[in-house]
């Protein structure tokens, strides 16, 4: 067996023993794309960025045209529903809310549905805001 080969060999046993040490639920989440395997290079502590798919996909002459994906997020900070925000959220294609929560700072799988996306998208911003709020007992927005 070549050298290569062996140490594909070697690697795919050390991620297959890993595999099975995880829990069902997290396998669940691996297998319908909601979560990822990362590798942290040697000498870091960050893992490596992987290009995001989205912004490896063509682009056709049909394409819809984005819309302004920093006013879009500017506006959900302004909002005081998780609804208005699903509304705000509901016209945008996947390739959009891609990069809205690009925008915000938001992490996704590259395979997550458009819905699962923009639950992700109002919980991490108005979502987030709003059960704050209720912890501290605020029962108006700050502003």
């Amino acid at each position: 067996m070549s050298e290569p080969r062996k140490q594909s060999m070697a690697i795919l046993a050390q991620v297959a023993e890993f595999l099975a040490s995880l829990p069902e639920d997290q396998l669940d989440d691996l297998q319908s794309g909601a979560a990822r395997l990362t590798l942290i290079p040697a000498g870091s502590d960050q893992p490596l960025q992987l290009p995001n798919r989205a912004s490896r996909a063509r682009t056709t002459k049909d394409s819809i045209p984005s819309p302004d994906v920093t006013a879009i997020a500017e506006s959900l900070a302004e909002l005081d529903t998780r609804e208005a925000a699903a509304d705000t959220l509901k016209p945008l294609k996947l390739a959009q809310l891609k990069q809205v929560a690009t925008t915000l700072g938001i992490t996704f799988a590259g395979s997550m549905s458009k819905e699962k996306l923009a639950v992700a998208i109002v919980e991490r911003t108005v979502g987030n805001r709003l059960d704050s709020l209720a912890i501290r007992g605020t029962s108006t927005l700050p502003y």
